[in-house]
C-alpha cells in the first residue's frame, strides 16, 4: 500500500468507530487482524471493513467526548489481546471508548511497521509483530518511537498515534477528532504527491510539438527532400549524393560512433537538430550499449 491507501483504510476504520461509539457500543478488540480489506485490483478504491464483534459491549449510556473513560464496563481481558490493550484494561479489565482509542493507536503502529518491513527492508524500529506485550508496554510508556517513524509524510498521524497512547484515559482524543485528522493528512499527502509529479514531469508544449510533425503545409515528399538537402549541404563530413536523392546507386555507408555519439555526431547539422529536440523535450539518452553474449542466464537457454 502507498500512503494514501493506508490512510484510506485507517479513515474507514475510524469512521466505523465513530458510528459505534455514537451508538454506545465499544469494540474491545481492535487490531489489524480483524480489519478486512478488499483484494480485488479492479476496484478503484481500497475498502476496509471492521470485523470481530464477539467481544463488543454496549455501554449503559454514550457519555461525552470530554471524558471517554465514562462510562466503562468490567470484563476479563483475553491473553491474546494484551499487546493492543490499554493500561486500565491490562490492570483492571476496565473497557471504555478510551480503551478503543488506545487500541486504535496500537493498530496504527502495527500497520506502519508492517509496511516498513515489507517495502523498505531497513527498519529503524522493530516490527510490531515481533514484539511481545512487555516490549509494547515499554514503548507506549516511554514514547521513544522516532518522530517520523520512517514515514516523513505521515508526521501528524504519528503524533495522533502517540496521543492515543496517553495513560490518562480522559486525555485521549475522540474518534471524531482522529477521523478529521486522518482526512486532513490524506489530503496533504495527495497534494504533496501531485506537486512532486508536477515537478518531475515538465509541461509539454503540445502546440509546438504538433508544429514539428504536422504543422508544415508543404507536401510530404518536398518537405523530406528539403531537410535532407539541407543536411547534406551543410555537413561536409557526410557523403554527398550526386543528382537527385531519388537516383539509384549504392546507399551511403554510415560509420557508427562511440559513446553518446553512437548514431551521429553533435557537430553534424542533423545531430544539432536532434540534440536540440532532445534537450527541449527533456529526453535523456543512455550511452549504455547492448552486450552480446551467448548465454541467457535468466532463461537457462544456451544459445549456439
Amino acid at each position: 500500500m502507498d500512503d494514501v491507501k493506508l490512510l484510506t483504510c485507517l479513515e474507514q476504520v475510524a469512521s466505523a468507530m465513530v458510528y459505534l461509539h455514537s451508538r454506545s457500543i465499544i469494540h474491545c478488540d481492535l487490531q489489524c487482524s480483524y480489519i478486512y480489506i478488499n483484494s480485488d485490483h479492479s476496484c478503484p478504491e481500497v475498502t476496509a471493513k471492521l470485523g470481530r464483534w464477539g467481544r463488543a459491549v454496549c455501554l449503559p449510556h454514550p457519555g461525552t467526548d470530554d471524558n471517554l473513560f465514562q462510562p466503562y464496563v468490567c470484563k476479563v481481558m483475553p491473553a491474546d489481546a494484551a499487546k493492543w490493550a490499554a493500561p486500565e484494561v491490562r490492570n483492571d479489565g476496565l473497557y471504555s471508548r478510551a480503551s478503543d482509542v488506545f487500541s486504535f493507536g496500537i493498530m496504527i503502529w502495527e500497520a506502519l511497521t508492517a509496511q516498513l518491513t515489507k517495502l523498505h527492508m531497513c527498519k529503524p524500529l522493530k516490527p510490531f509483530h515481533l514484539l511481545d506485550s512487555r516490549e509494547v508496554l515499554k514503548f507506549t510508556e516511554s514514547g521513544s518511537i522516532p518522530h517520523d517513524f520512517g514515514f516523513p509524510n505521515l508526521a501528524r498521524l504519528i503524533e495522533c498515534m502517540k496521543a492515543c497512547w496517553n495513560h490518562n484515559a480522559t486525555k485521549r482524543p475522540a474518534f471524531s477528532a482522529i477521523l478529521e485528522m486522518i482526512k486532513q493528512e490524506k489530503q496533504a499527502v495527495r497534494e504533496l504527491e501531485a506537486a512532486r509529479l508536477a515537478e518531475a514531469s515538465p509541461c509539454v508544449d503540445m502546440q509546438d510539438y504538433d508544429s514539428v510533425y504536422f504543422g508544415s503545409e508543404a507536401p510530404e515528399e518536398e518537405s523530406f527532400s528539403h531537410i535532407y538537402d539541407m543536411v547534406l549541404e551543410l555537413d561536409p563530413d557526410l557523403p554527398q549524393a550526386a543528382g537527385n536523392v531519388s537516383d539509384s546507386g549504392d546507399p551511403p555507408q554510415v560509420q557508427l560512433l562511440e559513446g553518446n555519439d553512437l548514431y551521429f555526431s553533435k557537430q553534424d547539422k542533423w545531430g544539432e537538430m536532434v540534440y536540440e529536440f532532445e534537450a527541449k523535450r527533456g529526453i535523456d539518452r543512455s550511452s549504455t550499449t547492448f552486450k552480446e553474449t551467448g548465454w541467457y542466464g535468466d532463461t537457462g537457454i544456451n544459445w549456439h
